[in-house]
């Protein structure tokens, strides 16, 4: 067995003594309401600018590209939340991936729909995507926060990783509603209002993850040092 080996094996140890679950010790009253707020407020946001919006664009364009966001941001908050299959959590890789698959599934999901009727595809003057940025930026802002205080020292492992994910995936919720919302559908348009703040999220939650869901990790590295110092002093 290697060195890098050894010490995650004793990390792997040593993180069964911290305390299991997203908030450790915290109050269940406090998780459930940021987990309604992370919920009511980006949905009172969407409300404001106008809800859902169908015209300009086929019944049918709005109800493929919406179950495309609904099936990516599942996955993706799926992927970011739960547990994962060991103690340690889902890995870098896994995280990396929502980071990168989910905006680039849904540029070609929408992509795919504009080809079924190439007029939407017809660039709207004065229309880059401003708004669109502007309103998934707004409604994410409040839940990544909300979920990176509900989930704080969750990932002594891999904090950063893990919350670029959760950026990504709450921007894919974001999305969904934005995409309801916005008549547009040409692929410049898509690229600035709605694929770039999800990388742009994900770069906020690896800013907020290194430092709300690492509490422990410090811990984890000093115990493993030790007790690997210890074992090669035998």
């Amino acid at each position: 067995m290697t060195d890098q080996e050894q010490l995650a094996s004793i990390k792997q140890e040593l993180i069964r003594e911290l305390p299991q679950g997203p908030q450790r010790g915290g109050p269940r009253l406090s998780n459930t309401l940021l987990l309604l707020s992370a919920v009511v407020v980006p949905l009172a946001v969407w409300w404001y600018a106008g809800g859902a919006r169908v015209e300009n664009r086929p019944l049918w364009y709005v109800i493929g590209t919406t179950v495309g966001w609904v099936v990516v941001a599942g996955w993706a908050a799926w992927g970011s939340l739960s547990p994962g299959p060991t103690m340690l959590g889902r890995g870098r890789r896994f995280m990396q991936g929502i980071v990168v698959l989910a905006p680039a599934a849904l540029f070609v999901w929408m992509i795919a729909w504009d080809f079924v009727d190439p007029d939407l595809m017809v660039a709207w003057p004065d229309r880059e995507g401003w708004k669109c940025f502007k309103w998934t930026l707004l409604m994410s802002a409040w839940p990544i926060i909300a979920l990176m205080l509900m989930r704080r020292g969750g990932d002594p492992i891999h904090p950063g990783a893990r919350g670029a994910a959760i950026g990504a995936s709450v921007g894919c919720c974001s999305g969904v509603f934005v995409d309801l919302w916005c008549p547009i559908a040409d692929p410049s348009h898509l690229v600035l209002g709605h694929i770039l703040p999800l990388f742009i999220l994900s770069a906020v939650g690896l800013w907020l993850g290194r430092r709300l869901l690492s509490a422990g990790r410090r811990y984890l590295d000093q115990r493993a040092a030790k007790a690997r110092g210890a074992h090669d002093g035998k």
